[in-house]
Parts: C-alpha cells; sequence; structure tokens
C-alpha cells in the first residue's frame, strides 16, 4: 500500500463507520417500530447493505459509458444542467405556494412590523438582526402584510439555491449540488425550514458562496504559478474567500464549519485528481490559510460595526454575541425518533451508505471527507452548547452537509470506473460539469482518458474484457516513401592521370 492512499483508506474507514451506524440506527428504528426485535432490524440493515454494494457494480460501467459519451458533446450537458435547474426552482416554488404558510404569531415577523417608532433589533444574534433588516425593509415597501414576508422568503430561497449549487458544485460536482437543492426544494425537513421567517436561508447564501470561493482556491493558486494569474488576482481570491468566511461566523457560529473546507482545499486541492504537487504553487497553504483568516476576521468586525444597534459599543455588540456561544457541559441535545421522521431520512441515509461502495470504483473520497469532518464540527458545537436555538436550527445546517455527503455517493456512481484512477478521463470530467476538460485544450475523445491512454488498452492491461468495442480504420495519410541512396554522377571523364593539383 502507498503512504499517500494511507489517509485516503483511513477516511473511507471512518464514513464507513459514521455511514453504516446510521443506517444500522435506521433500521433497527423501523423494526421497532413494526413490533419486531433487534435482529430483525440488524439483519434489513445488512441486507440494504447487501444490495446497494451489488447495485453500485451493476451500474457503474453502463452509467459511465453513457458520461463518456455525454461528456464529449460540448453543449448537451449546459443544456441539461440549465434545464434541471430551472426545473428544480419552479417545482420547488410551486410546492412551497400550494402549501399553507405557517405565519400568525410568528416572533420574527411581529419584531419587523413597521410602526412609528424608530427601528432597532433588539438581538446580539448577528443572523437574527440582519433577517430582521430585511423583513422589515420588505415591509416598507409592500405593507405590514404576510405577502411581503412570503415574497422575501422566496428571493432568499432563490439566492440560498443558486449559492449552495455554486458552492457543491464548484467543490464537488455538478451531480452532487443537484442532489443538494433537491433535498433543499422537495425534502419535508427543510421545506419546513425554508418556511419558517429565520436566518437561515441568508445563512445559506452567503455560505454557499464561501465554499465555491474556498473550492476555487487551488486553481488560483496554480494559475499566479504558471503565470496566467498574478499576485493581485490572488490576493483577491483571499479577499473574497475571507470575507464570505467572517460574515458567516457574524450571521452564526456554525459559519466556523467553513474552516474545514479551507483547511482541506488548501491542503490538499479541491478535485481528487488534482495531483500532489498542487500544494507546492506560488503561495504555500500556510499563506492562504493565514491571510484568509484575517480577512475573516477583519470582515467579522466590520459586520458588527454595520449592523450594531444605536447606542451600543463594538465590544458591546461582539461580546453580547459571543455570549450566546460560550460552550458549556457536554450532552446529546437530540434524540432518534423514527416515528416522526419522513420519507427524506430513509434516502438521506441509503444515498450516503451508497457512497462505502461507490469509494472503490472512483476513489473520491476526499470531498465526502471534507463534509464529514464538518458535520463532526457542527455536531460537536452543537453538544457543547455553541448555538441560539431560537434565532437559528443549525441542525438544519447538518441536514445540508448529510445531503451533500449523498449527493457525492450518487457522483461516484456517475464517475465510477472499477477503481482505475486513470479512467475517470471524460466521465470525472462530465461530473465536475467541465465536458471540455482535458488534453492539450482539445476535448477528451469518447474513447480516450485525460491523459490519452484508450479506455480499450487499459481494460485489455487489466485483464478485462474490452467495455467499448474497438473500431479500426484505415490511416488515410500517405506512408512514408522507401529511403533510396542517390550516387553523384555528371556524366564528365576526368583521366586517370589528372590529380586536379592547381598550379
Amino acid at each position: 500500500m502507498k503512504k499517500s492512499s494511507i489517509p485516503t483508506i483511513l477516511i473511507w474507514v471512518l464514513y464507513g463507520l459514521v455511514s453504516g451506524i446510521c443506517l444500522f440506527l435506521l433500521s433497527m428504528s423501523v423494526s421497532a417500530g413494526l413490533g419486531l426485535g433487534a435482529a430483525a432490524g440488524l439483519a434489513a440493515g445488512l441486507a440494504v447493505m447487501f444490495a446497494l454494494g451489488l447495485l453500485m457494480r451493476g451500474l457503474s460501467r453502463p452509467v459511465q459509458r453513457f458520461t463518456v459519451r455525454v461528456g464529449n458533446h460540448r453543449l448537451i450537458p449546459v443544456i441539461v444542467e440549465s434545464i434541471l435547474f430551472l426545473l428544480c426552482l419552479v417545482g420547488m416554488t410551486a410546492y412551497r405556494l400550494w402549501m399553507p404558510w405557517q405565519i400568525s404569531d410568528d416572533t420574527f415577523f411581529e419584531s419587523a412590523v413597521v410602526t412609528g417608532e424608530t427601528f432597532f433589533p433588539q438581538t446580539y444574534h448577528g443572523g437574527a438582526k440582519v433577517y430582521l433588516w430585511l423583513l422589515h425593509g420588505a415591509m416598507v415597501l409592500l405593507g405590514n402584510r404576510t405577502f411581503a414576508a412570503i415574497v422575501l422568503q422566496l428571493l432568499l430561497l432563490f439566492g440560498a439555491v443558486a449559492a449552495v449549487y455554486y458552492g457543491v458544485k464548484k467543490l464537488s460536482g455538478a451531480v452532487a449540488a443537484f442532489v443538494t437543492i433537491a433535498f433543499i426544494g422537495f425534502a419535508p425537513f427543510m421545506i419546513a425550514q425554508t418556511e419558517r421567517f429565520t436566518p437561515f436561508l441568508v445563512f445559506l447564501i452567503f455560505y454557499g458562496l464561501g465554499v465555491g470561493c474556498i473550492a476555487a482556491l487551488p486553481d488560483r493558486m496554480s494559475g499566479a504559478a504558471e503565470g496566467s494569474g498574478g499576485l493581485t488576482a490572488l490576493l483577491l481570491q483571499y479577499f473574497l474567500t475571507g470575507i464570505f468566511i467572517g460574515i458567516c461566523c457574524y450571521l452564526d457560529a456554525s459559519g466556523l464549519t467553513l474552516l474545514i473546507p479551507l483547511t482541506g482545499v488548501v491542503c490538499f486541492g479541491a478535485n481528487n485528481d488534482a495531483p500532489e504537487e498542487q500544494v507546492k504553487v506560488w503561495g504555500n497553504g500556510v499563506t492562504a490559510f493565514v491571510c484568509c483568516l484575517l480577512t475573516a476576521a477583519a470582515a467579522y468586525v466590520v459586520s458588527h460595526v454595520a449592523f450594531k444597534a444605536g447606542g451600543i459599543s463594538l465590544s458591546q455588540s461582539v461580546n453580547g454575541q459571543m455570549d450566546l456561544y460560550l460552550p458549556g457541559r457536554f450532552t446529546l441535545p437530540v434524540t432518534v425518533e423514527m416515528e416522526a421522521a419522513s420519507w427524506d431520512i430513509p434516502l438521506l441515509v441509503v444515498l450516503m451508505a451508497a457512497g462505502v461502495f461507490g469509494f472503490w470504483y472512483s476513489r473520491r473520497i476526499r470531498d465526502r471527507g471534507i463534509w464529514l469532518f464538518a458535520a463532526a464540527l457542527l455536531l460537536l458545537m452543537q453538544c457543547l452548547g455553541m448555538n441560539s436555538p431560537e434565532n437559528f436550527n443549525a441542525w438544519a445546517l447538518l441536514y445540508l452537509m448529510c445531503a451533500i455527503m449523498a449527493g457525492c455517493s450518487v457522483a461516484d456512481l456517475f464517475a465510477a470506473d472499477r477503481g482505475a484512477e486513470e479512467t475517470e478521463g471524460a466521465s470525472q470530467a462530465f461530473v465536475m460539469n467541465d465536458p471540455e476538460a482535458a488534453k492539450d485544450g482539445m476535448p477528451v475523445d469518447e474513447d480516450e482518458t485525460k491523459d490519452g491512454t484508450s479506455l480499450e488498452m487499459l481494460d485489455l492491461q487489466s485483464g478485462a474484457a474490452p467495455a467499448i468495442p474497438i473500431h479500426y480504420i484505415e490511416n488515410p495519410l500517405p506512408l512514408p516513401k522507401k529511403r533510396e541512396h542517390k550516387v553523384l554522377d555528371y556524366d564528365y571523364e576526368v583521366a586517370d592521370d589528372d590529380d586536379f593539383d592547381i598550379p
């Protein structure tokens, strides 16, 4: 085993333990609800894992061949992506307009009502303060009506979906991004969270933009090292990344989880197929991390200055917010009750468990590892009481991270190729939404990988049957002519006694 593969194996084992435990807890809870014993739940969990393994094995090659062919066309992925994204937006909007909104006696709605007095949000929670300003502004424009609150909520939903899609797509690919926004738009748990008048959607807008900026760091650093991007562009990237991290931390302490993607991306690169030497580009990882942190601290302070209530100082604003997140005694604040769970929870758990087998085909474990550690940090913060549940439900963010990991499992299926890292080629480019990826600026041929090696040759080298039929064509170029040695002959007779002496 190569030393470079040991961290990947360890991440896979940890992910397998977490997703396996979730699946078995789910199966045992369902078994208990049906009046069966724990043994039946364990057997059901094992059966589901076995079925997932067979499903990933059976679908991996057909799906990969399809993505290779589709990824070779320039416009098809763009058109499909645009149509699916618009359909998701229209569907989630229509679904929310059809369902009733619970607005009566809402604390945020009542606090934002326009009165004759000067409006100052009486809270130290940054996200709640910003959301109250936005809701109050909507009521100023549209009146103290529920219509104003619904319009604002739908606009924030559009912004949050677009930002999360951009960030997840930049870091983990288009397939993972589609699965994520599908859970945001149609999962019962997320519908309930996005209909509530809380700063959750405002937080998601900046969180998604922050993830996207973090994912773009290695490309910007590589461009600066190769001369295609200068110092100014790289510093601007650090600046934007730090701003979004600082604003997210101001909106809620859950923004600290952005430090996990920042660490993973700076140290290991954004994509799994990036060379390990990517961290040795112009401006090393430590420099990038420190620059982003300094900018984030400055953005956090500036946010307090911009949104502090009248009459209080900057120190009072910062200390008041810190009091909300002081860690306390470690407790488990949630219990598993499957009776209240909807269909989205089992689907989420099953998709996460499928990623255990997807690793053996695609080797794309790094992105999922980033979200796994981010979810672990968020869960630790919740257990320590570093939250403000009356203003922000951090469990919704944890649910979103699990949805991203589920999306990575689906992306594994599209990028699968029997565990051969060399053959990710155009299928990997399709999953990462880059149909023009690959060699020397030209599109990848449907029968070739990124490095130019044909899929058939790799299959023959591995002893497997070719997945794509081999079609030979006649060489259209003329063959080189046979070389003939020429003899110089000028038809000039020279006497034998002529020694060519010059007098």
